[in-house]
């Protein structure tokens, strides 16, 4: 329940704060983009999270099997299907100047790959760091769960205020 006030701040300082900007209008909303993105990228990521309870290539115990194997690598082929589908969607609507969600000829500047380069190296930086950190904290150096949450906490104002300065 924290990320809701926070969200209604962020939203009522994003009105005020962040100028209005208009670029090309495009008419509608890319219902097949939005469709097929969804669908591809939840279910790779419910493949990542339930791969472990489910089994990664057969079926555990319990687990219905889909032909066979476990439903993850059923889910990791809907996903590559549905993400080629938007990927190659994308593309045509920006060719076409149709409505799309996302300019997939960003990643040929060079400033912008490298930037999602390093957010994702970044990212699985930081989730590591946030599994093992409260571990050390709490088995090597003896603190309590609250004290070692009041040092992670850090990490997120450090981010807070090295995201605001950037």
């Amino acid at each position: 329940w924290i990320d809701i006030p926070f969200s209604v701040v962020a939203a009522g300082f994003a009105l005020f704060a962040v100028p209005e900007t208009f670029g090309a209008h495009l008419d509608g909303f890319d219902v097949i983009g939005f469709i097929t993105s969804c669908i591809g990228f939840g279910t790779l990521t419910f493949g990542l999270i339930e791969g472990k309870t489910d089994g990664w290539w057969y079926a555990k115990d319990g687990v219905t099997k889909w032909f066979g194997l476990s439903p993850i690598p059923w889910y990791f082929l809907i996903a590559l299907i549905t993400l080629t589908i938007f990927s190659f969607y994308e593309l045509h609507a920006v060719n076409t100047q149709k409505q799309y969600l996302m300019d997939l000829h960003l990643f040929k500047v060079h400033s912008f790959r490298l930037s999602i380069i390093m957010q994702i190296i970044f990212r699985i930086g930081m989730v590591g760091l946030i599994f093992l950190l409260p571990q050390f904290l709490q088995n090597v150096l003896g603190m309590s769960a609250v004290d070692a949450g009041a040092v992670t906490c850090f990490m997120g104002l450090a981010a807070l205020v090295a995201g605001t300065i950037a």
